[in-house]
């Protein structure tokens, strides 16, 4: 089947309690991918400084 859950959470500044907390399932032929996306979030939001331009 294939068949798997990605969770975890993103944290930015261990000082601070503003934390993401994230579940998804998805395939393994698709894991690779799922983490360039993830990336592509935190590249976006991260920063505690709201939506990049």
């Amino acid at each position: 089947m294939g068949q798997i859950t990605i969770e975890g959470y993103f944290q930015e500044f261990f000082s601070e309690e503003n934390k993401l907390h994230f579940e998804f399932e998805s395939e393994q032929s698709y894991l690779l991918s799922s983490f360039e996306e993830l990336r592509k979030i935190v590249s976006h939001y991260g920063g505690l400084e709201g939506k990049r331009r």
